[in-house]
């Protein structure tokens, strides 16, 4: 499977399984570092590291492997804690690479054929060079036809990079302050929570979070216990699906909700 393979497949299975939240950031942070690692399988990762590029508590993101495991997305060896870290395998990606994209099995096939051309026979027959290049050229397939189709709802690719510096112009925009202004050097962690957010949800879905925490009077502090959100506890994972679900609208009754956790 190629990249987009990859997370297309993720996605079908989700429509069966319906991954929670958590499942989706830990499986796209390890895609991710792998990615990072030129496609190195199987790799190693801390526990620390992948709970903070996943956004959440190392029992959660241990919790949510296993899941994963289960589904045989991924596979894993637990290390000693100290020099020899998790080891992780994904599935479908063959060892030290990944299947080649449709650019480069054009470029290797139009390779080849100059190289066959050129090394057959005693001369250049230009002739045939012209035949065979024509040959590869009515056998090309349209490359932005098969990305349309590949691509996936609700799109969880990444924009590579992501742009914090527009996201934190944009929530100190929307929300004026309510929140208090974030700072545009966000640390890894801040980094990590958002791309796994984007990861699940898209970048667009992103943004509209913050126009409904922008227009809420809960989350402003408009509740008995006089609370108000900050963007980290926004950008949790339970947190961030529960608003844009509308678990937080602003109602009469602005009395907290049993069991829910503010901070």
């Amino acid at each position: 499977m190629n990249y987009i393979e990859l997370i297309n497949n993720f996605w079908a299975l989700n429509k069966e399984y319906s991954f929670t939240p958590n499942e989706k950031a830990v499986y796209f942070a390890l895609l991710n570092k792998c990615n990072e690692l030129g496609w190195k399988n199987p790799f190693n990762q801390s526990n620390g590291y992948l709970a903070m590029d996943s956004g959440m508590s190392e029992p959660a993101m241990q919790k949510a492997r296993n899941s994963l495991k289960q589904f045989e997305l991924i596979n894993f060896k637990s290390g000693d804690g100290r020099r020899n870290n998790t080891e992780y395998t994904i599935s479908w990606v063959q060892k030290g690479k990944i299947k080649k994209t449709l650019s480069d099995t054009l470029s290797d096939t139009l390779s080849d054929t100059l190289s066959d051309t050129l090394s057959d026979g005693n001369g250049f027959d230009n002739n045939k060079l012209k035949t065979k290049l024509n040959k590869t050229k009515n056998n090309r397939i349209d490359e932005s036809i098969l990305c349309q189709s590949a691509k996936p709802p609700n799109p969880p690719n990444l924009p590579n990079p992501i742009n914090y510096f527009d996201i934190a112009d944009y929530f100190n925009s929307e929300t004026n302050g309510c929140f208090g202004k974030i700072k545009k050097n966000f640390t890894e962690k801040r980094k990590g929570m958002i791309r796994a957010r984007v990861a699940e949800h898209g970048l667009e879905c992103f943004y509209e979070m913050i126009r409904i925490v922008a227009k809420n009077d809960f989350m402003k502090g408009g509740n008995r216990n006089s609370w108000k959100a900050t963007f980290d506890w926004m950008i949790r994972p339970n947190n961030f699906q529960k608003i844009l679900e509308g678990n937080y609208d602003n109602k009469k009754d602005n009395k907290p909700k049993e069991g829910v956790y503010y901070g």
